[in-house]
């Protein structure tokens, strides 16, 4: 009896992840949001951690479109650096930690200095194994950081893609137990390939060189409720294309966007909740996808939308968002123009994503 009462304990007073995280600006403020509405979140440290002096713009989210969310740490993670006009450009590693409301710089690691430093569409995040990774621009090997123990182990070089294309998308899909590298491969001719994250090791996914793509700035979204990816598009004439890979590893050509898709053209991530794609443009269009249906609705424009920047010709540049499944929101980092770097949260449908729990912390509560 002892025993059994001993256990319901335990399992009834684990420290859950939603209990950890309430009473905090981010949890508080996502909690009161209506569907269909923005809100600033006022974070501390921001301008700091994302600035870099020596960048044109003065900050390191340059030419890149998204961070991740770690649902376990409860923190967002951003690997990336500035545009110089002279000198070799250094990557900063930085987080926001939902404890502390705060952004900080971690660790910097010999290889952040590298001969082009943007973050491009490069990072993706396993929650499940603690694993963040990040590919450097026109490198064939991508760097494999835990979340856990703050190590860096490099990956087996991709040895598999036909052309080292310099700025491509990259997604961990766990139904396919692995990060998806989309790229170009011969004449805008794209590809996958998958870095296995048990074995480490490369296979192909799909044909080679055959999905429309263009060389240059691809983006690759997966989708936590209908187990998909979204990948493709770049600069112009190809940068409209959308394919999506299921969780067979099937490729489908999809309706192509409304507008340029890519790095330099466009803001794509997806809603935790109802698994609808929220796409933001250089024409300050917001545009919502459905990838089951392969439908695209027109949202909002202009003012009505509070991620765009001013000080740039791009109102996308240095605007990154991604989606924080915990609470069922969008988060979006603009930086623009001078100590002005903000954080706004968009919540696009009612309700709770439930698709992808937390990780218990084993934390007692006495």
């Amino acid at each position: 009896m002892k025993t059994l009462r001993a256990l319901g304990l335990i399992s009834c007073f684990w420290l859950a992840p939603s209990q950890a995280g309430a009473q905090t600006p981010l949890a508080d403020l996502a909690k009161s949001m209506q569907s269909g509405t923005w809100a600033t979140l006022t974070t501390t440290n921001i301008n700091t951690a994302l600035g870099d002096a020596q960048a044109i713009s003065g900050y390191i989210i340059d030419y890149s479109e998204d961070l991740v969310w770690d649902p376990v740490t409860r923190r967002l993670f951003f690997l990336g650096g500035g545009h110089y006009a002279s000198g070799t450009p250094v990557m900063k590693h930085v987080q926001y930690d939902e404890a502390t409301n705060a952004w900080s710089v971690l660790p910097q690691q010999s290889w952040f200095v590298v001969g082009s430093s943007h973050a491009y569409d490069h990072l993706a995040i396993d929650p499940a194994h603690r694993h963040f990774y990040h590919r450097s621009p026109s490198q064939l090997v991508m760097h494999r950081w835990n979340i856990d123990t703050g190590a860096w182990t490099d990956m087996a070089q991709n040895n598999l893609m036909i052309y080292n294309a310099c700025c491509i998308g990259i997604e961990y899909f766990p139904e396919l137990n692995g990060v998806i590298w989309a790229a170009d491969e011969s004449d805008n001719q794209g590809g996958l390939t998958k870095l296995d994250v048990t074995s480490g090791t490369w296979s192909r996914v799909g044909s080679p060189k055959s999905y429309q793509m263009s060389p240059l700035h691809n983006y690759a979204e997966y989708n936590p409720v209908h187990k998909v990816m979204i990948f493709g598009g770049g600069n112009p004439p190809d940068s409209r294309t959308v394919w999506k890979l299921n969780a067979s590893g099937q490729v489908t050509r999809m309706q192509d966007a409304p507008e340029d898709l890519g790095t330099t053209h466009s803001v794509v991530t997806v809603d935790p909740v109802s698994g609808n794609y929220l796409v933001f443009t250089t024409a300050q269009n917001f545009y919502v996808y459905n990838v089951l249906t392969d439908t695209w609705t027109f949202r909002a424009s202009g003012a009505s939308v509070p991620i765009w920047t001013t000080s740039y010709s791009n109102p996308i540049f240095e605007v990154i968002g991604t989606p924080i499944s915990t609470y069922g929101v969008n988060v979006f980092v603009t930086c623009d123009g001078p100590s002005k770097c903000r954080v706004n949260l968009y919540k696009h449908s009612a309700g709770s994503n439930t698709t992808t729990p937390d990780k218990p912390t084993g934390v007692l509560l006495k």
